[in-house]
């Protein structure tokens, strides 16, 4: 060390040393040093790439977050190390995962990302969890599913589950489109079935809050087209045909403003039929 102090690849080489001691701060301060010397060495930027995603993840896991700056951090040296060796497996499975840590952003060169890393290397379990998560985030429901299939082939249980959790993603971001199409129909359709089929109870929480205020929505919005119905009717000069309309509307309306029109409303066509009514002589 004292003998070349500049050196990359010693920075490199001690920064390996230090990852397999599993003494992390060490081996970043001795990557981030090779790196900065602009090694030309695949592996300091991998394994720097690696550590700080192993940090994200047990702040993730600890209800941190994931901080921004270290995730770009991370996926800045996991590109530098393609574009040293574009074939390299881990760095291009590294890359993609950054973007799996990121919940907002184009997930797009993650999805190219792994999909070159799994092209390379078929049966990393890793890249192809990550791959159906990112499929899922972008509305990909189809190629997510061919990736649990093989996902399936090739690990547990538990993880095969995780992975289909992610597929849950892909249907109510497709009942959100739905819902602003206005497809209610088909998107609670969606939502029913993925709130009985989730294992994530929290998630199912959510789903079903969701439904309940859309299934409020519709019915307010049921009630207006039938209170216009018999005004349609009043305006006609059908009024007894609109008070026994709007008498069978009233017992279901709960939305104040609404209640307080339809009211008012059965007030003026009571007035309007008494006022028509044939006089007795």
């Amino acid at each position: 060390m004292k003998a070349n102090p500049s050196s990359a690849a010693v920075y490199a080489e001690l920064g390996v040393a230090k990852s397999w001691q599993r003494q992390n701060g060490e081996a970043e301060a001795n990557f981030d040093k090779a790196v900065q010397l602009g090694s030309r060495d695949v592996q300091p930027y991998i394994l720097y790439g690696q550590s700080i995603l192993r940090r994200v993840d047990a702040s993730v896991r600890n209800n941190a977050g994931a901080p921004s700056a270290d995730v770009l951090k991370a996926r800045e040296l996991f590109r530098k190390a393609i574009e040293l060796n574009p074939s390299s497996v881990p760095a291009l499975s590294g890359l993609g995962a950054t973007y799996t840590m990121a919940a907002d952003g184009d997930p797009r060169p993650g999805i190219e990302a792994l999909e070159r890393s799994i092209a390379l290397a078929p049966a990393e379990a890793d890249a192809i969890f990550n791959l159906i998560l990112l499929d899922a985030r972008a509305g990909r429901r189809t190629e997510a599913e061919k990736g649990l299939a093989a996902l399936t082939r090739l690990t547990d249980p538990e993880t095969v589950r995780q992975a289909r959790e992610n597929l849950y993603i892909a249907d109510l971001n497709h009942a959100s489109e739905l819902l602003r199409a206005g497809k209610h129909a088909e998107a609670t359709e969606i939502m029913k079935r993925v709130s009985a089929e989730t294992t994530n109870e929290q998630l199912k929480v959510q789903i079903e809050e969701q439904l309940t205020s859309i299934g409020h929505v519709d019915a307010v919005n049921r009630q207006v087209s039938e209170f216009q119905l018999a005004v349609n009717k009043a305006s006609d000069g059908k009024f007894k045909e609109a008070l026994a309309m709007i008498d069978a509307l009233l017992p279901t309306i709960t939305e104040p403003e609404l209640l307080s029109a339809a009211k008012d409303f059965r007030a003026k066509v009571t007035e309007s039929i008494a006022r028509t009514a044939p006089k007795k002589k």
